[in-house]
């Protein structure tokens, strides 16, 4: 019985693909027609290779690279298949990992903004609301903490920057939103005297995955502190800061002198500083 041959489009028409794909194939070295006809240079598939044009399909299907194809298909055996699959099933997940992680960001940031749009229709700007005391849990962080210019008046989005910068490179993933520590007299950042220009500053995230033996990692110990939310430009936050120690010596509490900040809608966010929205901390002295 005479062997039956297929043309490029009979080929592609019975295995459900396009020429175009078939020629691509071809030139990429993964399958090559069995036959070429001397006289007329027309190309022709033999019927053995309709199942390595399904295997092919099949494996450009799960995005598999054209090396492992090429190893698939140069012994087609199932110490081959398993193994050149679970090589693609690590480069895979890794890749899940990866759009699951953007894909729980694009929801932290959604939430963060339509939380500031709750905020920002409940609170009046300039004034501090919400004040309670609480509780301020453990917390991981990454950091940086050095002595530098911190007037409120002036953005420190380069320590912000900065920060990112060596997460990244120490693959640690920010987790919501960024904090700074003031551990120096906090109100100097709304000081006009240039010899309170500067001060111990703290710029911190919550991690995803801390890692207690790199450098950038530390731990916040719990503490309790009176808190408030305060919207608007952050050089105008000092009424809050007094408000809270207000709050506080009535309760008949004592700070320690330090504070915490954190940036629920910040300038990243939106160009509008009126719409700042900031949860201050002013940690409670122990006993």
């Amino acid at each position: 019985m005479k062997e039956t041959r297929y043309t490029v489009g009979e080929m592609a028409n019975l295995c459900n693909v396009t020429a175009k794909q078939l020629r691509h194939y071809d030139e990429q070295g993964l399958l090559k027609p069995a036959h070429r006809d001397d006289r007329n240079g027309y190309r022709y598939y033999d019927q053995s290779q309709i199942e390595e044009v399904l295997l092919l399909t099949s494996l450009k299907a799960l995005d598999l690279p054209n090396q492992r194809i090429a190893a698939l298909m140069k012994q087609r055996d199932l110490a081959t298949l398993s193994r050149e699959l679970e090589g693609h099933l690590y480069a895979v997940r890794r890749e899940r990992d990866q759009v699951v992680a953007k894909y729980d960001a694009l929801i932290d940031n959604i939430l963060r903004a339509l939380g500031g749009l709750s905020l920002l229709g409940s609170r009046p700007v300039g004034e501090a609301t919400a004040l309670a005391v609480v509780d301020f849990p453990t917390t991981w962080v990454a950091y940086t903490r050095y002595q530098c210019y911190w007037k409120a008046s002036k953005l420190f989005i380069s320590r912000r920057a900065e920060l990112l910068k060596a997460m990244d490179q120490a693959g640690l993933e920010p987790v919501e939103v960024n904090m700074a520590i003031f551990h120096s007299d906090y109100k100097k950042q709304f000081s006009e005297d240039p010899s309170d220009n500067e001060g111990d500053l703290e710029v911190c995230y919550r991690v995803k995955h801390p890692d207690p033996q790199s450098p950038l990692c530390r731990q916040i110990p719990a503490f309790r502190a009176v808190t408030c939310l305060y919207v608007g430009p952050y050089a105008e936050m000092l009424p809050a800061y007094l408000a809270l120690e207000d709050y506080a010596q009535r309760l008949g509490l004592a700070l320690r002198g330090t504070s915490l900040e954190e940036y629920l809608v910040g300038a990243t966010m939106t160009a509008d500083p009126q719409n700042y929205v900031t949860r201050i901390y002013l940690p409670i002295q122990e006993g």
